[in-house]
């Protein structure tokens, strides 16, 4: 029985065992580097593997011995694939070179990223705390700012309520005086009065002088004309004597 090959090199294209290399950054570079370096290696050894899979085949379980008419259909296909692989190992290793190269470089320069990626970080993480402490500044100032208006508007509500004392007290005050202003009307009406009595008080006094001037005057009087009275009861006689003269 003829020997089966089966590849294990991936196929058309070259390198397959590699696949793409995934973008995830710096850290792929690494990792790619010792891809293809491994990648040579099992380019090289795959001619041998390939060369003793047929007897593995061979010497396989039941189910691989009834897959084996597929395999040996496709031993040729290997075998053609098997020489591309080769030519295309000499490749890789040459790449594998460059890309020794190119790692070498990439772990520099990945290194340097590292660092400035941590001088990035630093400062992006100063910065939002910046940004944070700003925001909390503004927050308080904010607050401050409406702790103020509301003082302010306390200070003018209490401005305007002592205006409003200060009118009521005027008002007060004007009232108090127009009290004193009446106060003082009648303190004078009741002086006037106190004047006016004083004067009838006078009046009176004088008048009851006066009156009794006149009963002094009158009893005098009548005490005279009590004495008079007996002349002339005393000269009546003559009277009648001085009439009948008269008449004669």
């Amino acid at each position: 029985m003829s020997p089966v090959n089966v590849c294990v090199g991936g196929g058309q294209g070259g390198g397959g065992a590699l696949g793409p290399a995934p973008d995830v950054g710096l850290s792929s570079f690494r990792a790619t580097g010792a891809g293809i370096m491994s990648t040579g290696a099992r380019i090289k050894t795959t001619g041998a593997g390939i060369k003793t899979t047929g007897a593995g085949i061979k010497t396989t379980g039941s189910w691989n011995q009834d897959d084996w008419s597929w395999n040996n259909d496709d031993w040729s296909w290997n075998q053609d694939d098997w020489s591309w692989n080769q030519d295309d190992w000499s490749w890789n290793q040459d790449d594998w070179s460059w890309n020794q190269d190119d790692w070498s470089r990439n772990q520099d320069e990945w290194s340097w990223n590292q660092d400035d990626w941590s001088r990035e970080s630093r400062r992006l993480e100063q910065k939002s705390r910046r940004l944070e402490r700003v925001e909390l500044e503004s927050g308080r100032l904010e607050l401050e700012s409406r702790r103020l208006e509301l003082k302010s508007r306390r200070l003018e509500l209490e401005s305007r309520r002592l205006e409003l004392e200060s009118r009521r007290l005027e008002l007060e005050s004007g009232r108090l005086e127009l009290e004193s202003g009446q106060l003082e009307l009648e303190s004078g009406g009741l002086e006037l009065e106190s004047r006016r009595l004083e004067l009838e008080s006078r009046r009176l006094k004088l008048e009851s002088r006066q009156l009794e001037l006149e009963w002094r005057w009158n009893q005098e009087d009548w005490s005279w004309n009590q004495t008079t009275g007996a002349g002339i009861r005393m000269t009546g006689a003559g009277i009648s004597d001085w009439s009948w003269n008269q008449d004669d």
